[in-house]
Formats: structure tokens, C-alpha cells, sequence
């Protein structure tokens, strides 16, 4: 399929995906946030019902009040006043108190007087037998407290649900004793929830929560608001209404009635024709925008690619990197086109590079053939030089000091030993690497170093730079060149000097160190025993980007001729690579830099000025000793040092296999590397050894630093810790000392 139609699809897909979750995104957020709105509305309403409920009540209260704190009904009930009842007990009364009843009740709980009023046949009627039956003494309607008290709600009687209010019967100024209870109430018929219908302008029922067969839907709500999910809750009648649920209580707090209110679906309609528009608007923009990216699209992208690739294939078809694309109206494709034609201009100047590289090799092999050529040359003018340099000293030694030969000869001995000179140099030009290989200690070529006629005029040069050295007592040797040793010596100090202008102080250390792991630095400092030499200054430091060129040649910030060649890092990265080495760099600007220099230790002895050791206090008495490594080099040395001071040593390469040993065998003592690899370490190693040998002696030895698990194993009954490289003198007395215990 071409790329074309596979755009053209995908982009439809896309926008028919992107209008579907748009619509049902739509459906499930804005529509429900009107529902929402919706269920807040109603809610309002019931709580207005319920409002209007409760003021109907408080004006009944307020009715009540007023008769209960009248002087005429506080007579009444002490003597019975007959003329009370004729005066103001009247059908008047009831119509503009709009109450259906009245109840005078004594001190002592008895009623005196009760009086029922049909509000609408506007004709008395008894009082019911049902509410005559509730109010007795006991009742909390009927009996008051204090004078401020009173009682209000609803009670709900076998005829129905009833409004009613009780207060005590006081004096006209408020005074008591409280002589009785007045109730008034109104029924909460059919024509008063009518009443409250008009009012708030929308239908309203109300249904017994017992005694009335509620429909399923009626209960379940009940059910809900009974579980107290909550005090009210709205839920859709039909489409057109929704209905407000709440739970109205009696006057001891018990449900008893169910409110509903129906409330017009206005808003969950607003709500469907603005999701309706919506959706109307969102198809319609979803076209457009679709017909427009892929317009755009053929126009802008699909067109241009076709061509590009069309001049790119006929390129390609006839070969020829001389041809350039067409430039495009496109930014993005007119970078493309750049970036296509600078890469064929490239591989054009590739080519051209191909073919001088092929003419800088053929002279790179005149030159070594050249150089193959000097060494050969060289080795044979040696040879010949041997008789040039060797017989004038033999003549030397021969004739008198006064003849007149004796000067001619020494001119030809001199002569000789410059040819000489100039042999050796071509010899090194051909064999590019350390001239001399011997036994050397770096402390031995610092120390000479720094009391140098070189150094001494560094510190005449730099008179506010000042030395510090640390350099590690039992150093071991290294195999190499001294001359190039020291030069590489000379060249850190010098740069580190010339680092500080202004003054500031230059540390040399040397040590020892056993790496067991390889380390990732400026070099890959590969696992081993070095000699490390650290050359670090207070400077000015080195800039990363300069950090990356120090070893080139003639890569120098130095004035060439005055202040340096641009040859001095470039003879240290060779000195060191000459010596199989490492180099490291650290350098922070304005903070100073550290060169760090690892050379392979050699166990190789100094042929001159070589001190015995005194082996005697080291010495073993036969003693056994099982030397667990895993690096073969170092149970050899390890094993060489002890088998020369007295001990019969054992060696295994590993933990599993010292364990395994040690299952028919006894040892005086464990030579125990920390780290091991692959396998169990030295501390495990330990443990399993303990098992069988709990008394076992042991020292710890380790390339790295005391580390917790060293600590742990000598918490466990290790003696000594001993740092590699192995020195005669430290492994020696560690042992000695431990089987001395």
C-alpha cells in the first residue's frame, strides 16, 4: 500500500475515533453535569416544601401561643367560665385561626374543653377519639416544663396526618403558674397539601411511611432515605418529571410521612439539546478539520515526498553523486533537501578523501619501510660502531700519556661515541617504544627528581609554589625506563607549577594498590597490583573540552618556543602506554587537577642497592597454610613469600573449593581473599569453614578497603586485615602474628 493511501486512511480513522470519544465524552460530562444541576434544583424545592411545611406549623405555634398566654384563658381553666366558650369559641375563630381543633387540658392533665372545626363544611365537628386517646398526662405534648416551652409538628393519627402546636397556659404578661396546656392543630388533608402545592407551584404528595401500601418505587426510596444514604433524593419520574424525596418526622422524631415533589425536567432537557448541538457541531468541525489536514496534507507533505523520492531514486539509478535534489517550497522538506544534498556533497568529498588517503598510506608505508630500513642500518652501524668506540679505549690504556697519537685517538673515540648516540636515536625512531626496560622504584626517581638541578630552577621560577609528598615506605618496583620516568615526572610538576601563577601547592603520593575490579576512568584501569603515582595542584584546572586533547601533539595553551614544546602530556601518555599503563584525569576549574598514574608492580628486586631483609623474626616453624585466591598470579606470589619464610603452604582457587579441602584436611592457618568471582566471597566463605572448623584462624586480605563485610568476618574470629599488593615483610608479620595468638 502506498504511502499515500496508508496517510489518507489513518488520518480518517483518527477523526472518526476522535469524534467517537468526543460524543461519548460528552455524553458522560456534560450531560451528567446537568443531571447533576438537575438533582440540585429539586433538592431546593423539596427543601422549600419542607420550609413552607414548617411555617405553617410556626403560625399555628404562634396562634397557639397567643391564646394560651391570655388572662380570659387562664380564668377559664381555673373556674370554667361558661361565657369563655360562648364569646370566643365561635366558627369565627377557628376560619381566621385555620385550625381544626382546639384542646384546653388542666394542671392536673384533664381536659376541659375540646373543640373540633370543619374547615371546609365551615361547621363544628367533634374532636377525634384518636387524639383524645394520645393526650394524656403522660404524653409529652401535654406536659410543659417551663413557662417558655413548646411542642410542635406532626402527629400522625388513623384518619391522617395532623399539624399541630402545644403551649403551656400562662397569664397575659407571660406570668405563671402554668395552669394547663392549650393544643391547636389543623389536619393535613388533601385540600391543605393542595394548598401547598399552589403555593410552590408544583405537585405535591405526601404518603404514609405504615399502614399504606406504597408501590415499589415508593419503598425503595423510603428504604434509601431510612438508611440515612441521604436526607433527600431525586429521582426521574418520566421524561418530562422529576421527582424530590424527603422523610417528614413527628414530634418524637420518629418518619412518619413520605414528601414527594414533582419538579418539570427543564434543565435535563436544556441539557439533551445543548449535548444535541454539540454533537452536531462536533461532526461538522471534525469533517472540515479532516478535509482540511488531508489537503494540506497531499499538498504540503505527500506531493513533495513523492518528488523527493523520485530524485533520489534516479540518483540512485544512475549512480552519480554529482547530482543535487530539486529545492522543494516546504521549509521542513527544503531542510531535508539541504541535509540530503550536503550529504552526497559529503560523500563526493569522501571520495576525494578516500583517494588522499590512499596516497598518505602508500607514504605511510615508504615510511615504515624507511624506518624498517634505519633499523637495519642502525643495527649493523652498531656493530661496527663497537670497534670505533672500543679500540681507542683499548689504545687509550696502552700509550704513554705524552704521545702525540693519544690525541688523535681520543677525537676518534669521541667521534665514535656521537656516532653511537645517533645510532641509538634511529634505533628508537624504529622501535618507537621505551628504550630501556630495567628494575626501578618511583620513589627512588622523585626523590632524584627533586633534588635536581631541574627542579631547582622550577622553584626559582614558581617561588610561591610549594611540594608536599607522600610517598608509600614499602613501594614496589616497576619494570621500565627511569630517564622516561623522570621526564614524565618533570613534565606533571612542571605543568602543575605553570598551573598556579599566582602560588599554591603541588602533592606527590605514591602507593600501592591491588585492584580486584576493573576501574572506569579517563583509562579502563583493568584489574592487577600497580604502583600508583598522583600528581595533583591547587590550579586553575583544565577545562573539559581541553580535558579531551591534553595527549595530543602540539595541543599546548603554552607559548610554543617559550614556555613549551606541546610535547610534554603527549611523552607522558606514552611513557605510561610504553609501560603498560593507566591514566587517569580529574580536574575542576578554579579547584586544581590530579593526574593519577598506574604502572604494573613488578616483585622483581632492585639489582643495586638492594637491603636484605631480615627474615629471621618472620621465619615459620613448618607451620600449614591454605592460601584461598582466585587470581592464580597472586597465590603464586603469595605462596613463593611464605614458602621462602619456613611455611608449608596449600593453594585453591576458590571458596567452594577451600570448603571442600578443608572437609578431610587441617591447616594452621587461612590466607583468606575477600572478593572472589565468580563464587562465594571470603566472608561466606568463612561461615561454611566454621562449620567444620570452629576454631579456625584466619587473616583477610583484599584489594580494596576495610569494608563492613571484613569487619564481619573478623567479628566472627579473623585476625588481621592486609591490604594487597603482597610485600614479604607485611604478609610475614601478619601471619606470624596470628599463629602466635
Amino acid at each position: 500500500m502506498l504511502l499515500r493511501k496508508k496517510t489518507l486512511i489513518t488520518i480518517a480513522v483518527t477523526f472518526v475515533i476522535l469524534f467517537i470519544v468526543l460524543y461519548l465524552t460528552s455524553e458522560c460530562v456534560l450531560l451528567q453535569s446537568f443531571i447533576e444541576l438537575e438533582q440540585h434544583e429539586v433538592a431546593n424545592e423539596v427543601k422549600r416544601t419542607e420550609n413552607l411545611l414548617s411555617r405553617e406549623i410556626s403560625k399555628i405555634n404562634d396562634s397557639t401561643s397567643d391564646w394560651a398566654q391570655w388572662d380570659e384563658t387562664y380564668n377559664f381553666i381555673m373556674n370554667g367560665n361558661q361565657n369563655y366558650i360562648k364569646v370566643n369559641l365561635v366558627d369565627a375563630s377557628f376560619t381566621n385561626l385555620k385550625v381544626n381543633f382546639m384542646v384546653f387540658i388542666n394542671e392536673s392533665g384533664q381536659i376541659r374543653l375540646s373543640q373540633g372545626f370543619d374547615l371546609h363544611k365551615e361547621e363544628p365537628i367533634p374532636v377525634s377519639q384518636n387524639l383524645i386517646n394520645i393526650l394524656s398526662s403522660q404524653n409529652p405534648i401535654v406536659r410543659h416544663s417551663n413557662k417558655e416551652n413548646s411542642i410542635t409538628g406532626i402527629v400522625l393519627l388513623p384518619e391522617g396526618p395532623v399539624l399541630i402546636a402545644s403551649r403551656p397556659i400562662l397569664t397575659g404578661t407571660g406570668e405563671g403558674p402554668i395552669r394547663g396546656t392549650l393544643i391547636m392543630g389543623r389536619y393535613l388533608d388533601f385540600s391543605e397539601i393542595d394548598h401547598l402545592a399552589k403555593i410552590i407551584r408544583l405537585p405535591v404528595t405526601i404518603h404514609r411511611l405504615s399502614g399504606e401500601h406504597l408501590s415499589s418505587d415508593l419503598q425503595t426510596t423510603a428504604d434509601a432515605l431510612l438508611s440515612k444514604k441521604s436526607s433527600i433524593i431525586a429521582r426521574p419520574v418520566n421524561n418530562n418529571f422529576i421527582g424530590g424525596y424527603t422523610l417528614l418526622k413527628d414530634i418524637y422524631g420518629k418518619p412518619v410521612l413520605l414528601l414527594k415533589v414533582e419538579t418539570p425536567r427543564k434543565i435535563y432537557k436544556q441539557g439533551k439539546i445543548t449535548i444535541f448541538y454539540f454533537v452536531i457541531w462536533l461532526l461538522v468541525t471534525t469533517v472540515v478539520f479532516a478535509v482540511i489536514i488531508m489537503v494540506l496534507l497531499e499538498r504540503k507533505v505527500l506531493s513533495p515526498l513523492v518528488l523527493l523520492g523520485n530524485s533520489v531514486n534516479q540518483i540512485a539509478e544512475n549512480r552519480d553523486p554529482t547530482k543535487r535534489l530539486p529545492t522543494v517550497r516546504t521549509n521542513e522538506f527544503s531542510i531535508l533537501t539541504d541535509q540530503i544534498n550536503r550529504m552526497l556533497n559529503a560523500l563526493e568529498r569522501a571520495d576525494k578523501e578516500r583517494q588522499n588517503l590512499e596516497a598518505k598510506l602508500q607514504r605511510a608505508q615508504k615510511m615504515e619501510a624507511i624506518g624498517t630500513l634505519a633499523g637495519g642500518v642502525a643495527h649493523d652501524l652498531n656493530n661496527v660502531l663497537c670497534g670505533i668506540v672500543g679500540y681507542p679505549q683499548l689504545l687509550l690504556m696502552q700509550i704513554p700519556q705524552d704521545s702525540p697519537l693519544r690525541e688523535s685517538i681520543v677525537t676518534i673515540q669521541q667521534s665514535g661515541e656521537k656516532a653511537a648516540a645517533m645510532v641509538q636515536d634511529l634505533l628508537t625512531l624504529a622501535r618507537r617504544g621505551v628504550s630501556i626496560s630495567v628494575v626501578a622504584n618511583l620513589n627512588n626517581i622523585i626523590s632524584d627528581y627533586l633534588r635536581s638541578l631541574e627542579n631547582k630552577k622550577l622553584k626559582a621560577f614558581h617561588p610561591n609554589v610549594c611540594f608536599e609528598t607522600n610517598l608509600e615506605t614499602n613501594l614496589l618496583n616497576i619494570v621500565g625506563s627511569p630517564i622516561h620516568l623522570s621526564k614524565t615526572i618533570m613534565n606533571l610538576v612542571s605543568n602543575a607549577a605553570e598551573a598556579m601563577p599566582d602560588g599554591g601547592k603541588i602533592f606527590i603520593t605514591t602507593e600501592n594498590i591491588y585492584l580486584d575490579r576493573p576501574i572506569t576512568g579517563y583509562d579502563d584501569i583493568q584489574t592487577g597490583e600497580y604502583v600508583v603515582l598522583t600528581v595533583s595542584d591547587t590550579g586553575k584546572g583544565i577545562s573539559l573540552e581541553d580535558r579531551e586533547k591534553i595527549f595530543e601533539p602540539f595541543y599546548t595553551k603554552k607559548i610554543l618556543g617559550r614556555s613549551g614544546t606541546g610535547l610534554g602530556m603527549t611523552v607522558v601518555w606514552g611513557t605510561v602506554k610504553d609501560h603498560n599503563g593507566y591514566i587517569d584525569v580529574q580536574s575542576i576549574e578554579g579547584k586544581g587537577t590530579t593526574f593519577t598514574l598506574y604502572f604494573p608492580a613488578t616483585r622483581q628486586e632492585l639489582v643495586q642497592g638492594k637491603t636484605p631483609l631480615r627474615l629471621a623474626e618472620y621465619n615459620g616453624k613448618g607451620e600449614s597454610i591454605l592460601i584461598v585466591d582466585d587470581v592464580k598470579e597472586q597465590r603464586e606470589i603469595a605462596s613463593l613469600m611464605l614458602t621462602k619464610l619456613g611455611y608449608a603452604v596449600t593453594s585453591v582457587a576458590s571458596g567452594e573449593e577451600a570448603v571442600e579441602y578443608l572437609k578431610n584436611n587441617f591447616v594452621n592457618l587461612l590466607v583468606l581473599d575477600m572478593i572472589m568471582d565468580p563464587g562465594i566471597d571470603g566472608l561466606e566463605t568463612y561461615k561454611r569453614i566454621l562449620q567444620a572448623h570452629p576454631k579456625q584462624k584466619a587473616i583477610i586480605v583484599s584489594g580494596f578497603s576495610e569494608t563492613e563485610r571484613v569487619k564481619e568476618v573478623q567479628k566472627l574470629g579473623a585476625g588481621t586485615y592486609l591490604k594487597k599488593p603482597y610485600l614479604l615483610e607485611k604478609i610475614g608479620q601478619a601471619v606470624r602474628l596470628e599463629l602466635d595468638k
